[in-house]
């Protein structure tokens, strides 16, 4: 089970890159939310939101489409980026326009305007950086564009904490977002001329309509994904108000921050099924079906926990006054549960050459997530919203599991999943018998227990043993060496 082992330690590695700025961003959410109050908060958390929809626009697949170029033809890269560089400053303009436009059509105050505008200014600015990397990634020097990212999120925490600490409010704190971007892509550009390549500005016109074809043959799905995922935000800002957007997303951001390791392991099994989707079928069902089992092992206890002790949690992060977004997490922890299927679900589509398929699944959830929202939202506010969430994904399981049936093969999950369910509903009565004790006892109690259940249950096989001796060190593994 050499493959097995190879996905853990790759996703091992991207965990821990993505989970240390997943950790950065979090501690400044926190920070922001009990330093500025639900209102000020929400007026980030909505233009960030509003701003990770519109900015995939500057992008459009031009980033993924570029790794494949520049790995196919390192040699040409200066002419290639010559023209990537072209269209996505034609991108950028547009993507500016339609921001101002769409504030300004939406109704929002000059203070939301501003910091609109700035934190769009700024988000454009690393969407530009993203390009760049892109070279890094396709000479396969992942470690350029991990040191630079890590170093970005260092700057934007360390300036958003002097500047909120010095009183300049939510402006400020994009002005300080728009600085670090700003360094960042200086140095991404340094570095890109130093190590890669000179940039001539010699357009090719021939080239652009093949790039903005194929570019939107993998961006697209990205747009949707964005829409599924950001519009609760907006709509509520302008339903509800700034506040309700702000206890909304005090919840939503524990279950952003834990979501990194379903796109990890997706991201550190890609490779694998994509090779042997083509060579060897069976081995890719096997490496599909243990990787998906240790997901669904993972992610339900995960979700099972946050719900359980979602009011001790946002007690703990927040404080008192977000004390409401308790009910949003309890709610919105299982779209993590889900997201984990989800993802191991995508991945094999896309291994066997069915993006179109994840694209149609997320246009359709899109529509429905919007039209959910508009339905809840006006009668239940946020836990509206946290609904409309959980059931899109729901649905987006049933697309992505039925066209694997359809198109890849017909997988078996049954016996693990209902192990899973069972094991963390055990652990859920469990740690609701002692969340009012101690938060910090509370988890590994729950994982004691959850552990022993699939013990008893035989969850286990012994390739999954065979696959833990071989991850753990040869000390550890090997009795009596």
């Amino acid at each position: 089970m050499g493959t097995l082992r190879r996905v853990a330690k790759n996703t091992s590695f991207l965990s821990a890159e993505i989970l240390l700025i997943n950790l950065l961003s979090f501690v400044l959410v926190i920070y922001v939310a009990r330093k500025l109050g639900a209102v000020d908060f929400g007026k980030y958390a909505f233009a960030k939101a509003l701003l990770e929809i519109l900015v995939v626009w500057a992008d459009l697949g031009l980033t993924k489409l570029l790794i494949r170029d520049v790995a196919r033809d390192r040699e040409g890269l200066s002419s290639i980026l010559t023209d990537f560089f072209a269209l996505k400053l034609v991108y950028t303009v547009l993507t500016l326009g339609v921001i101002v436009f769409i504030t300004r059509l939406l109704g929002y105050g000059s203070e939301v305007r501003w910091i609109v505008y700035i934190l769009g200014a700024a988000y454009l600015i690393h969407s530009f950086s993203g390009l760049m990397v892109s070279v890094f990634q396709g000479f396969e020097r992942m470690e350029y564009g991990s040191i630079l990212s890590v170093l970005r999120s260092v700057l934007v925490l360390t300036f958003g904490l002097i500047v909120l600490m010095s009183g300049y409010g939510v402006v400020g704190l994009c002005f300080s977002v728009l600085a670090a971007n700003v360094i960042h892509f200086v140095l991404t550009f340094y570095i890109l001329r130093a190590r890669f390549t000179i940039i001539f500005f010699r357009f090719h016109l021939n080239q652009w309509w093949r790039i903005v074809r194929e570019g939107c043959s993998f961006g697209m799905g990205s747009v949707f994904v964005r829409i599924f995922a950001r519009v609760d935000s907006v709509m509520l800002s302008k339903m509800i108000g700034m506040a309700v957007v702000g206890y909304y997303n005090a919840a939503y951001n524990i279950v952003l921050v834990l979501m990194f390791l379903p796109g990890a392991l997706s991201q550190a099994l890609f490779p694998m099924t994509a090779r042997y989707f083509e060579t060897d079928r069976n081995k890719m069902k096997k490496v599909f079906e243990r990787s998906l089992k240790y997901s669904v092992l993972i992610g339900f206890p995960m979700a099972t926990g946050l719900a359980v002790l979602a009011e001790p949690i946002i007690g703990m992060l927040y404080g008192a006054d977000y004390a409401a977004s308790a009910s949003a997490l309890k709610i919105l922890s299982w779209t993590l549960a889900l997201s984990f299927v989800t993802a191991m679900f995508g991945n094999l589509l896309n291994s066997a050459n069915r993006q179109l398929c994840t694209t149609y699944n997320m246009v359709i959830c899109a529509a429905v997530n919007v039209v959910m929202n508009l339905i809840l939202i006006p009668f239940y506010g946020f836990i509206g919203a946290s609904v409309a969430t959980v059931l899109t994904e729901v649905i987006l399981v049933t697309l992505t599991y039925k066209a694997v049936r359809q198109y890849v093969y017909v997988p078996k999950i049954s016996s693990f999943m209902l192990r899973a369910i069972l094991g963390s509903s055990m652990m859920g009565m469990a740690v609701y018998g002692v969340r009012e004790y101690s938060l910090l006892l509370s988890i590994p109690f729950g994982i004691t227990v959850y552990v022993i259940v699939l013990l008893f249950l035989r969850t286990f096989d012994r390739e999954d043993w065979n696959i833990l001796q071989q991850l753990l060190p040869a000390k550890v593994s090997t009795p009596g060496v």
